[in-house]
């Protein structure tokens, strides 16, 4: 598992990739893939710039981590994002098998690692990522409820 240290450095990256999803009025989600310590993709939200309700970051790291690596490289691979992963996203980790997900804050309703649903704890599962989650927290809460207050303030929201 990676140190904390790291996780927090790696989580920087992730908040940066969020607040480009902000300044492109996207819900500020951002994430990293790491392969070894190696950065493998950044990401954040592109569902309005897409026009696709799937293209959430974790998804778009994952299908570039596929298309530059067999899936067995993939396999050892370690997620860091700054909201909890939805229940799509986790669904793509447990089949991908990514290592390991660390997430800076809980998203209470939609969050299928720990907060709605538990997704990586299920033993029925063959495939169960370490994860850990409570990085960046204070600057992640503090953009997303930006994000959100300016587009309630929006005539067209």
């Amino acid at each position: 598992m990676l140190a904390k240290a790291d996780i927090e450095l790696y989580m920087a990256l992730a908040l940066e990739q969020a607040q480009l999803a902000f300044a492109e009025d996207e819900i500020p989600i951002g994430c990293v893939l790491l392969h070894h310590h190696a950065l493998v993709a950044r990401e954040h939200n592109r569902t309005r710039a897409l026009a696709d309700p799937l293209a959430h970051c974790e998804s778009l790291a994952i299908h570039k981590a596929l298309a530059l690596f067999p899936d067995t490289l993939v396999r050892d691979m370690v997620l860091i994002t700054t909201l909890e992963p939805c229940l799509m996203c986790s669904g793509m980790v447990l089949l991908a098998k990514l290592k390991e997900v660390h997430f800076g804050i809980p998203e209470p309703k939609t969050g299928a690692v720990r907060s709605l649903y538990h997704l990586f704890d299920d033993p029925r599962l063959n495939h169960r990522p370490t994860y850990s989650w409570g990085y960046r927290e204070r600057d992640i809460r503090c953009l997303m409820q930006r994000f959100f207050q300016s587009r309630r303030k929006r005539p067209d929201a």
